[in-house]
């Protein structure tokens, strides 16, 4: 059975509820929050809210491949890499403005 939460994580939910009720403000950028809480020595953890304006479901799988990489490497003392992207976004911009113009 699991025991009551204890004081840390009692504050650990006071402040991500705090944040998960706190609004987004479209005008100001505010489109993405993180904060880390640290529960114990070895325990923290990490809440990331963002509006839903900024992902869809796609890029928000992505975001958290990319982030899984990115933790396993930090935490293994690694440096992170992600692969090379076979398309950079100019070639992109440059493709989609030749199309334009036929």
């Amino acid at each position: 059975s699991q025991s009551a939460p204890d004081a840390r994580e009692c504050e650990a939910f006071e402040i991500i509820n705090a944040e998960i009720v706190r609004p987004m403000n479209l005008q100001n950028g505010n489109l993405f929050k993180a904060a880390l809480v640290k529960l114990s020595e070895r325990e923290n953890f990490l809440l990331i809210v963002m509006h839903h304006i900024t992902s869809d479901g796609w890029s928000v799988g992505l975001f958290w491949k990319e982030f899984s990489s990115f933790y396993k490497s930090f935490s293994e003392g690694n440096e992170p890499r992600l692969p090379e992207l076979p398309i950079q976004f100019g070639d992109y911009a440059a493709w989609s403005r030749e199309r334009l113009e036929k």
